[in-house]
């Protein structure tokens, strides 16, 4: 006899990506060979987690906002059409993992994006993506966030979901010096300067369970 755990490994969540990849595709066709090729390196949300524990622990990096978590792709679909990007906007992804949703956005805009994580293998394998699909106007940096110049983004997306109060406030004093209207998306928690205002607020399903996504603008 199987477990719960074990039947949903083998038959629900591959029936669940599934879903989520033919709804990216019919919300952007031109994804469709994207999501053949980042699913030919991450099968599942469970590589990703595991190819993020193992970095980590190789690396002694224990700190516990390092923690994976994924955004579900039809969630950020959401997010994406409320964020209502150009060609003219820069995105950027802080934390962005297996840089999935770096991709869709691209592909869905046209606009610049970059993808940060300190997990050196996903951004290798996210450039490595990119060149193999001929992507333009995309790329991923192995960079702290929180030690980088983020003045250029136009738009950014961050999970803040294991983020101590310490780490909202240097994430808030990077992103100050943003022009005005500047939109920020965060997860779980807003940012609380008063150099931003809030735009909207929904909830969406991650693969931790239900979270609140956030989008504010630079005042």
């Amino acid at each position: 006899m199987y477990s719960l755990a074990e039947l949903k490994y083998m038959y629900i969540s591959p029936l669940q990506d599934a879903w989520q990849a033919a709804q990216v595709i019919r919300y952007c066709p031109a994804m469709e060979p994207v999501v053949k090729a980042h699913r030919k390196l991450y099968a599942n949300t469970d590589e990703a987690v595991v190819i993020s524990m193992d970095e980590r622990q190789e690396r002694f990096l224990g700190d516990h906002s390092l923690t994976y978590g994924e955004t579900r792709w039809v969630s950020f679909i959401r997010v994406l059409d409320s964020l209502k990007l150009t060609p003219k906007d820069v995105f950027i992804d802080l934390g962005c993992g297996a840089g999935f949703l770096c991709l869709l956005v691209n592909q869905a805009t046209g606009c610049k994006v970059e993808g940060y994580d300190i997990i050196h293998r996903f951004i290798e394998s996210g450039n490595q993506l990119v060149q193999t699909q001929g992507l333009k106007n995309i790329a991923f940096y192995n960079r702290d966030f929180f030690q980088s110049d983020l003045s250029h983004g136009t738009a950014f997306y961050i999970t803040c979901t294991c983020f101590k109060p310490e780490d909202m406030d240097k994430l808030e004093s990077r992103l100050k010096y943003n022009r005005s209207g500047t939109r920020v998306v965060t997860i779980t928690r807003p940012l609380k300067s008063k150099h931003f205002r809030l735009l909207e607020k929904f909830k969406l399903r991650f693969s931790w369970g239900p979270d609140l996504a956030y989008i504010q603008e630079r005042i």
